[in-house]
């Protein structure tokens, strides 16, 4: 007989799994709840709506009776009556029920950090992925057109229905919203069988688990476990893994509960003076405010010691690693007022404001296309007129070819780089004929005192060739803006 897989729930929504429809729904039900609680039994039914794991094991049974005829007579299966093989317990009430979730309140509470968001990430061992792969091949057998071709992927993970289980519980308890930003929670599952299981897998796939030379993670990640079970076809997969799935004699434990704060991204347009340990001076008020365990700056692009930031300033990001406190815009509006008062000569910021991580990110692919515009003092071997300076602006998005400058050359790899001159110009300063200012325009990554000086020829063309093969050199150098379309504008809303 086929059983249409769709569920009618007392909301007006339906349940519909990935199957469209079952065959042999009875046998399969049947081989299933051997070895798997009713929760893992409907995630590989392809059930996926969240209002369906929020109810009763004994109403998602009295649901499925009346949704299944081949399910009329199956009996009311308890969640804890059995170690399943799927969740290895994670599921079970055990981990579900409110005193648990009281736990998870009251060390949140007890670590005191503030937050207006929560998650919840639930770590289980590596290796359990190979047990959800032996129960798909165990369907397949019995539903081979349904599930033969079926992506592991299209089944509903454990840690999925634990947080329809119990996020918006924890929503109503915490009085906050569950999403993925500022707090996690997160909950380490660890089971001694599984583990053991691990020394089978690698016995099958010695290539796939070879530790690199200085690798300090574990060998056996989701994403290296994948590839190995996708490498060879499902047939084969029955003889390489422990198939029938043999059942689990005790639950997980939980290890650790563990409760951080996810970074928070603070974003910046400026800075003056020198470079001498710009990261500190910002960070440390945000560090002392938040309680951060640490923080990683990032600036679009540096200069030398000697060269100073000026006009618009630089873009910067700080990110606060594991903080206890929650930045406000008027919280940030006063440390920016603090650090500009520490030495005005020294560092100014402003615009601080708080940023996601793909704005971060979104900083390291404007790189590319950055432009900067410098200020430059240069002096020449002879005599130079102010025509002969003007036929620099002629040259426009011009091309050069730079060797890797010699003082860089102990940290950066020899190669040649192309980069862009988009323009410049120049002018003599007054009562001299040697000391000229220079305006120049370039792509970020051009090493503006090689293009000047030539670098011993290692920069094609430089300043030198355009200035009919004169020697130039520099005096000072100084950024006067950093063409990028960042940080995103502060919302004063």
């Amino acid at each position: 007989m086929m059983v249409k897989s769709v569920l009618p729930h007392h909301s007006s929504e339906d349940l519909i799994s990935f199957t469209g429809v079952i065959p042999k729904l009875s046998e399969l039900w049947a081989s299933l709840t051997d070895q798997l609680c009713l929760w893992c039994i409907c995630r590989h039914l392809g059930i996926t709506n969240i209002s369906f794991y929020k109810q009763s094991c004994q109403d998602a049974v009295a649901e499925l009776r009346s949704s299944y005829s081949e399910l009329k007579h199956v009996e009311h299966k308890s969640c804890d009556k059995e170690v399943c093989g799927g969740c290895y317990g994670v599921l079970t009430t055990h981990f579900t029920d409110n005193d648990f979730l009281t736990k998870i309140v009251e060390e949140v509470e007890r670590r005191k950090i503030e937050y207006e968001h929560f998650c919840c990430s639930i770590a289980l061992p590596s290796t359990s992925v190979v047990r959800d792969y032996t129960y798909l091949l165990l369907c397949a057998d019995i539903c081979p057109g349904v599930y033969s071709y079926l992506p592991l992927e299209n089944i509903p993970t454990v840690k999925d229905i634990w947080k329809w289980m119990c996020g918006a519980r924890l929503e109503r308890r915490f009085g906050k919203k569950f999403a993925l930003t500022h707090m996690d929670i997160l909950l380490n599952f660890q089971h001694a069988e599984l583990d053991r299981e691990s020394n089978k897998l690698e016995e099958s796939f010695r290539d796939h688990f070879k530790k690199r030379k200085g690798q300090s993670t574990d060998k056996f990640t989701h994403s290296s476990i994948v590839r190995a079970l996708t490498s060879v076809s499902r047939e084969k997969l029955r003889t390489l893994l422990t198939y029938p799935p043999h059942r689990l004699r005790e639950m997980c434990r939980l290890q650790s509960m563990v409760v951080t704060h996810n970074p928070v991204y603070v974003a910046d347009g400026e800075r003056k003076g020198l470079d001498t340990s710009v990261s500190e001076l910002l960070s440390q008020l945000l560090l002392e405010y938040t309680q951060a365990k640490s923080q990683n700056f990032t600036s679009s692009g540096r200069e030398d010691i000697d060269v100073q930031m000026l006009g618009s300033g630089r873009p910067f990001t700080i990110q606060l690693l594991e903080p206890e406190r929650v930045l406000s815009p008027d919280v940030l509006s006063d440390i920016e007022r603090k650090i500009n008062q520490m030495d005005p000569l020294l560092v100014r910021v402003s615009d601080l404001t708080l940023i996601s991580r793909e704005e971060a990110d979104k900083l390291k692919d404007l790189e590319a296309e950055k432009r900067k515009t410098y200020t430059a003092v240069c002096v020449s071997d002879g005599d130079l007129s102010q025509g002969e300076l003007d036929i620099l602006c002629e040259h426009r998005d011009m091309v050069i070819d730079q060797l890797t400058p010699i003082r860089v050359l102990h940290r950066r790899a020899l190669a040649t780089r192309q980069r862009t001159v988009h323009w410049m110009k120049a002018k003599l300063q007054c009562n001299s004929s040697r000391i000229f200012d220079l305006e120049i325009e370039t792509q970020g990554g051009t090493y503006i005192k090689e293009f000047v000086h030539s670098d011993f020829g290692r920069t094609v063309p430089n300043l030198c060739t355009l200035l009919s093969n004169r020697q130039i050199d520099i005096i000072s150098l100084d950024v006067l803006s950093v063409h990028v379309e960042w940080p995103p504008a502060p919302d004063n809303s």
